[in-house]
């Protein structure tokens, strides 16, 4: 078991998950369930878990590995919220 730690903008906190037995890497981009809804974010760490890490917190799993859709709508989200910030 891994605790993946994931950011949701470039600079930023960063919020552990565990990585309900998917293959991840550093950079990848995933989606994961947040207080604000399912979201998008990236990979920023890998550590492996204590045995009985699981136990002692609350984790939320990572849904699943980000999909060329995702990462679509998502750049399209980004470009919404530039144009909204403009307008504002």
């Amino acid at each position: 078991m891994q605790i993946i730690g994931v950011r949701f903008r470039r600079a930023g906190k960063q919020y552990e998950y565990l990585d309900g037995g998917l293959e991840l890497a550093k950079n990848k981009r995933v989606i994961v369930d947040t207080l604000w809804g399912v979201e998008i974010g990236t990979v920023a760490y890998i550590k492996e878990a204590e045995e009985d890490a699981a136990e002692k917190k609350d984790w939320k799993k990572i849904i699943r590995i980000a999909t060329a859709e995702d990462l679509e709508k998502d750049g399209r989200n980004r470009q919404k919220e530039v144009n909204a910030y403009r307008i504002c």
